[in-house]
């Protein structure tokens, strides 16, 4: 055997002082204010949706056998809209000014509709029941791309 076994050898250096006690509490207040900020950003982004939640239920209980369907229809637009624009920007518009807005929000095609969307509204005319559904349609796709683009 050598002279100099190695299990006898030591350090004649000493390490670094150890550290204090304080990571396991660091750590667990850490954990902690991670998990209470992305609570209160869950809470945030509910609330924000469920606006956009209940116009879902409103349009999904609108029928184009109402009588009063194309003022339910423009009301609900019109509300609907105020969940994603200012006020300021959404009152004024009328006519060909509102449905080119909702088309260029929206990947829709109200436009269409506008020579007959004044006599819907305020004649005693109706769409047909084709004119009807593809309104729906539009709106539908309308709420889906606001779903989408608006900010959370």
């Amino acid at each position: 055997m050598s002279r100099f076994p190695l299990y006898e050898l030591r350090d004649i250096q000493p390490g670094p002082p150890p550290a204090p006690g304080l990571s396991g509490p660091l750590l667990a207040g850490a954990g902690l204010l991670l998990t209470l900020l992305l609570g209160a950003w869950l809470l945030r982004q509910r609330a924000r949706r469920r606006p956009l939640k209940q116009a879902r239920q409103e349009l999904l209980a609108l029928s184009a056998n109402q009588p009063d369907f194309m003022f339910r229809l423009t009301l609900w637009l019109k509300r609907t809209a105020l969940l994603g624009w200012p006020r300021e920007q959404i009152a004024p518009l009328h006519g060909h000014d509102w449905l080119s807005f909702l088309d260029q929000h929206g990947n829709t095609h109200f436009s269409r509709f506008a020579p007959r969307w004044s006599q819907w509204l305020y004649a005693d005319t109706r769409p047909s029941p084709e004119e009807a559904a593809a309104l729906l349609q539009n709106c539908h796709r309308w709420l889906h791309q606001l779903e989408r683009s608006r900010p959370c």
